[in-house]
């Protein structure tokens, strides 16, 4: 097989528990005779991109800062967009894998999977497998992070996103597999536990040493550790303990971690008993293990931590938290320790009870370890539980007929339409736009449906150019049908095209706009294949005043409610569903009646789609209403949007208070993904 990994973390530059399970699970497909490519993110790299092959190993390596993303992605949630274009362009090079495997974390595999639903060819035949590690959406609220800052909550989005739209999510734990299920509803998860290699097992010898690795992160438990030391320290239990890891910034006191453990713990250091040193290289790791006496895994939260394994492995006596993917592995008092997580007493009692062991006992609690890590980690068995798994998503990776929404609350349920080829209607809103309209008409003479009709509803124009302009343009477009009304404004003006209109599906496109040709053929494709999808939208990309490419997502609760994130006055709908809860309503006097519409009608089940192209083109001139826009008008709006649709706000108002309260009222939001 042809096999492709996304990761954020593959050696020699990484050593972390990511890393250590790309580094296994490569080799052994390779092993296995199987062609591999990993992408990884290297910001050490003085160009966008490098290749590097190794035998069967391909390496793909690229910045998060090559200045082609558009701008409103930034952070992690921009790290999709380069996962998405160096595989595209190695596909379009050499054809597709028969699979991607990526990692949860950060939701690196976004891009590659909005792509796969929306029915692109590039990705939509290449099954995406999602392995669990420890994702942030579940790590940032344990770790007393700015959960919904942005773009970090959307990031959780992102990996929820990945969970849910993936052909199978493995986790290798019943631990993590058990959180994700809680947090996702319905979500199916394989639990397989991840590979890893065992060598002879090793003399437990004459060890005495106390040692802790990991980063100094409070989820990782290096508070809990050193207050049960402390606990030990103060009853003249002297033995000093080793640890090895990276400083962390702690956001809930806003410090380094090591400044805290220097506040707290500094006596214990001056004595002799506290030693913090540099994170080792994974080599000399191994050396370390092999003259420790006790490892120390206190974590808050664990997955399947790689370095319980590594030192289960070599002889050590493990003491972990009962929170992880460790618990499955480690049964307390026979082959290691479990002590109640986050309880300092419980810890000191443990490592107190591990320190009185005589070499016997540790020599017996090591062999009985050795042989649970042999029975769990087998590198053959766990390569031909997922290849089987693998084979069976490749051989059945056919396109869904409900869309992975991440929290769909009651869906309408819609049918395929009887009609072999359903028409659709273009409504476009014209008052005064002369100037414009011949460049909107010429857009949709191109465009690749043929069963389409354009109603062209002119909202009583006034402008002697403007009128003669219709006249010219009916002359030139006979399909043209161009329909008159008192001036009404822009929201009954929608609402009038909609109702006059014959089409199964409705499209509004404003007189000043243009659409790529390909974006209403792939629109209806998406809607015929569907059932819980009642619109459709795309990517934005500004003309005339600006360049800019707005990157939409798509518009699920609670944050649909915060923020519009999508281009609401360039989507396609099924025109039933646009009557029964989307028509606009009139009272919004300054704009955001189409922002409103998408809001109504996800409140009453009709959900929307994105597609991750630049389909829509907006003309940014300095008349648009949009322009007109200011925080009195824009306050106005977002109050009547509450006033009208309180159901929503009242079931999401948590959430929406605590976007609010970090990232400002929703109109000084420029995208959830970006800067």
């Amino acid at each position: 097989m042809r096999l492709w990994l996304f990761t954020t973390e593959f050696p020699p530059y990484y050593g972390g528990g990511i890393a250590t399970y790309c580094n296994i699970t490569t080799d052994s497909w390779i092993r296995h005779g199987h062609q591999v490519t990993v992408f990884v993110r290297d910001d050490t790299l003085d160009r966008p991109m490098k290749e590097e092959t190794f035998g069967r190993l391909r390496v793909i390596r690229f910045t998060n800062h090559d200045d082609d993303a558009p701008a409103t992605l930034a952070g992690e949630p921009r790290l999709g967009y380069y996962y998405a274009k160096w595989a595209e362009l190695l596909i379009r090079k050499e054809g597709p894998p028969d699979l991607i495997e990526s990692q949860d974390y950060l939701g690196i595999a976004w891009l590659v999977l909005q792509r796969k639903h929306a029915l692109d060819p590039i990705f939509m035949r290449i099954p995406v497998v999602i392995t669990a590690h420890n994702p942030r959406f579940i790590l940032d609220p344990i770790e007393h992070d700015a959960v919904y800052k942005l773009p970090n909550y959307w990031t959780g989005e992102l990996e929820q996103y990945c969970l849910r739209a993936a052909n199978l999510v493995i986790s290798p734990s019943r631990f993590l597999a058990d959180r994700l299920q809680a947090q996702l509803p319905g979500l199916k998860v394989d639990v397989i536990p991840n590979p890893f290699p065992v060598s002879d097992p090793q003399p437990f010898g004459d060890r005495n040493q106390l040692v802790y690795f990991g980063r100094l992160q409070y989820w990782k438990g290096i508070f809990v550790l050193l207050d049960a030391m402390a606990q030990l320290w103060n009853q003249d239990i002297e033995t000093p303990i080793e640890i090895y890891g990276r400083d962390t910034w702690f956001s809930g006191r806003g410090v380094m971690v090591t400044t805290l453990i220097a506040e707290r713990y500094g006596a214990y250091d001056q004595r002799g008993l506290l030693h913090v040193h540099d994170p080792l290289p994974p080599q000399e790791v191994n050396k370390q293990l092999a003259t420790a006496k006790i490892v120390v895994l206190p974590s808050v939260f664990e997955n399947y931590p790689y370095v319980v394994l590594e030192a289960l492995s070599k002889g050590c006596v493990v003491i972990a938290s009962d929170q992880g993917g460790q618990r499955e592995i480690i049964e307390s008092g026979h082959n290691g320790f479990l002590f109640e997580s986050q309880n300092s007493a419980d810890l000191a009692a443990k490592v107190k009870a591990a320190l009185a062991l005589s070499n016997d006992d540790c020599e017996r609690i090591a062999r009985e370890a050795y042989q649970s890590v042999l029975k769990t980690c087998d590198r053959d068995i766990i390569y031909q539980k997922k290849m089987s798994r693998f084979e069976s998503v490749i051989q059945n990776n056919l396109p869904r007929h409900e869309y992975p929404f991440v929290r769909c609350v009651n869906p309408m349920p819609y049918h395929t339409p009887e009609a072999h080829d359903p028409l659709l209607s273009v409504v476009i809103p014209f008052h005064n736009l002369g100037t414009y309209v011949p460049d909107t008409l010429r857009s949709l003479n191109a465009v690749t449906v043929q069963n389409i009709e354009i109603i062209l509803v002119d909202d009583g124009s006034t402008d002697p150019s403007s009128i003669a302009a219709l006249y010219t343009m009916q002359e030139r477009y006979p399909a043209l049908r161009v329909e008159r009304t008192p001036n009404q404004g822009l929201a009954l003006t929608r609402n009038h095209g909609a109702k006059i209109a014959r089409g199964t599906y409705l499209a509004f496109l404003d007189a000043d706009d243009m659409v790529q040709p390909a974006y209403y053929e792939r629109a209806i494709a998406l809607l015929n294949q569907y059932s819980n999808v009642a619109f459709v939208g795309c990517w934005t990309q500004y003309f005339e005043s600006s360049d800019a490419l707005w990157v939409t997502f798509n518009p699920e609760p609670p944050y649909v409610y915060y923020h519009n994130l999508v281009n609401s006055s360039a989507l396609v709908y099924r025109r039933q569903a646009f009557l029964d809860s989307g028509l606009n309503d009139p009272d919004f006097k300054f704009g955001m009646e189409d922002y409103e519409s998408v809001i109504r009608m996800v409140s009453h089940g009709g959900y929307g789609i994105i597609i991750p192209e630049p389909w829509f083109l907006y003309r940014v001139r300095p008349g648009s209403m949009s322009r007109a826009f200011n925080p009195i008008n824009l306050e106005f709006s977002y109050r009547l949007i509450m006033e009208k649709n309180p159901g929503p706000y009242q079931r999401y108002a948590f959430h929406l208070l605590n976007l609010m309260n970090t990232n400002g009222p929703q109109y000084a939001v420029e995208s959830p993904a970006g800067p």
